[in-house]
């Protein structure tokens, strides 16, 4: 009579959720991202977001998107157009919401989701300039873009969804935001969620250990 041995079934191996912060000279460096698709989307954006919304208080802030998909674009436009009070300008790719505080009718037409699907990873990417001070809209959503583009403005977000999976950079100029409490928000937010973390420390910290969630 022959045995066999049942095959051990193998490890889960669980994608962290990488923070990356650096201190540069006029400014903090700051990723946040989760190189896999094993999580749903939403869960990413959650805490991407509250962690924006901490950073972004009481700026101004123009959200920007560039869509060169038709259909994409049209469906952003219908969404917007059924609120009023909201300032935004656009064209045939560009469209450009300027907010004083971080509650988006464009990303949240970008991310919007029929009820019984959830959001899904769509290669998605938009930009957010954040100014101290009160700036105006240029004319056109060309010249605001190229204006954006070459006046990154006192906090600036950049996020794409890569096939990697999603990534948000940030550049914080120096004394608007505390370094060790920007890494502590961070990981207080990843932790509200249970999710594994791992930090890893720009190029002049180089005498500091990467930190992940089991320590």
């Amino acid at each position: 009579m022959l045995f066999f041995r049942k095959k051990k079934k193998a490890e889960q191996v669980v994608t962290p959720y990488e923070i990356y912060i650096e201190q540069k000279e006029e400014y903090i460096k700051y990723g946040f991202s989760y190189w896999s698709q094993d999580d749903p989307l939403e869960d990413y954006l959650k805490m991407a977001f509250e962690i924006l919304e901490t950073l972004l208080e009481g700026y101004w802030l123009f959200i920007c998107r560039v869509e060169y998909d038709a259909e994409k674009q049209k469906k952003a436009l219908e969404y917007m157009q059924c609120f009023a009070n909201i300032e935004y300008i656009y064209d045939a790719h560009i469209i450009v919401e300027r907010v004083n505080m971080f509650h988006s009718h464009l990303l949240a037409s970008y991310f919007h989701k029929e009820k019984e699907h959830d959001v899904e990873h769509d290669f998605r990417s938009f930009t957010i300039n954040g100014f101290q001070n009160h700036m105006e809209m240029k004319k056109t959503a060309e010249e605001q873009y190229d204006f954006l583009l070459h006046n990154q403005g006192d906090i600036w977000v950049g996020y794409e969804e890569l096939f990697e999976g999603p990534t948000m950079e940030l550049e914080i100029k120096n004394g608007l935001f505390d370094m060790e409490k920007l890494l502590d928000l961070s990981i207080t937010v990843c932790k509200k969620y249970d999710k594994e973390i791992k930090v890893i420390y720009g190029s002049e910290q180089k005498g500091q250990e990467a930190f992940t969630g089991d320590e």
